[in-house]
């Protein structure tokens, strides 16, 4: 993250993308004077409404003609804070447009993208996340995990 304006935190579905990005996000809060903000889109549906998820997660108010992804880049264009898109999977072009203004025309914010795939925007840094390792096919699959130990 320090290298990269933009990164995307790429792998299967279930990996532990949306932690990670959250713990890279929670230790780099100092280094971000204007915050660190978190943009959930795994319950939007409508790429339209990619633009407004985002103004309501950097907790922007801006009028209704404002609430585009230019709108949204000129609002933060002086600020220094870092902004996770999370759950982009399913819309990998809205987000795309979000991430490209955004890092045009603010040059000090920085975002952290957890998805399934890149959104193949220019200067994106793409960090694979690997899947958990399995227990060895020998293990004792037997024990309790659930359990206390006594």
């Amino acid at each position: 993250m320090t290298a990269h304006r933009l990164v995307t935190l790429t792998g299967a579905g279930g990996i532990g993308k949306t932690r990670l990005g959250l713990e890279i996000a929670r230790q780099l809060l100092p280094t971000f004077p204007d915050g660190v903000f978190l943009a959930d889109l795994a319950p939007v549906s409508d790429g339209a409404l990619v633009p407004v998820t985002t103004a309501a997660a950097l907790n922007l108010t801006l009028v209704a003609a404002a609430v585009s992804t230019e709108g949204i880049a000129s609002a933060i264009s002086t600020k220094r804070l870092l902004l996770v898109l999370d759950n982009c999977e399913h819309l990998v072009d809205p987000s795309a447009r979000m991430a490209q203004a955004l890092l045009r025309a603010s040059p000090d914010v920085s975002l952290l993208v957890t998805s399934r795939e890149p959104l193949r925007v220019e200067g994106e840094y793409v960090y694979r996340v690997p899947p958990l390792a399995m227990p060895p096919e020998d293990a004792d699959m037997e024990e309790d995990v659930f359990r206390l130990p006594v």
